[in-house]
């Protein structure tokens, strides 16, 4: 979200919808600068060099799904989506079915956020419960209208730290049997 506050010139993405997604002083404090800076500093003290790689992260996520959808992929999943912006900021996503998996409370909780500040819904994104400690993809997919067969680029960004290694082997062994395109960013990922 700081990325957003950034001048306009010097920005490595647009990103309006993240600060819709925030708490209200949290979006206050971002207009600021200085609070800009301490934030991005105070990051940085306890893992030098995470802001940076954070914001090229997302930037190559962007560019590599926009160069995907142009070469007709038309399904992207987000596993752990969170509250990632991409299927309502970029545009090149509209027409492309995007499959949001994440917690029952989290997807809640950005929904009602979303229908706030966009309206309603976009038709094209279908949000998937589960919980990755009891649940797998193929599961939770297979009652989502999502077709396993077809090409689909997965964007599994900042998730794995948040499951047991079972589960992100599990996970990955399923992304290894299914047709796709497969981000590889960062082991910050």
């Amino acid at each position: 979200m700081i990325e957003q506050y950034q001048p306009e010139n010097t920005r490595l993405f647009d990103d309006p919808i993240a600060k819709e997604l925030v708490g209200v002083p949290i979006k206050f404090l971002m207009q600021f600068a200085a609070m800009r800076d301490l934030t991005v500093k105070q990051t940085d003290a306890v893992a030098r060099g995470i802001y940076g790689a954070q914001i090229c992260r997302t930037r190559y996520i962007d560019d590599a799904l926009r160069s995907a959808v142009s070469r007709g992929i038309n399904q992207v999943a987000i596993p752990g989506a969170g509250y990632d912006t991409r299927a309502y900021r970029l545009p090149e996503l509209k027409d492309t079915k995007v499959f949001e998996v994440d917690l029952p409370a989290v997807q809640e909780t950005k929904k009602t956020k979303l229908q706030k500040y966009l309206g309603k819904l976009p038709e094209n994104v279908r949000f998937i419960p589960i919980d990755f400690d009891t649940q797998t993809l193929d599961a939770v997919f297979s009652q989502a209208n999502f077709d396993d067969k077809a090409p689909t680029i997965y964007v599994w960004e900042g998730v794995t730290q948040y499951l047991s290694e079972e589960t992100v082997h599990k996970t990955l062994s399923l992304l290894a049997t299914q047709p796709k395109e497969v981000l590889s960013c960062s082991p910050m990922s």
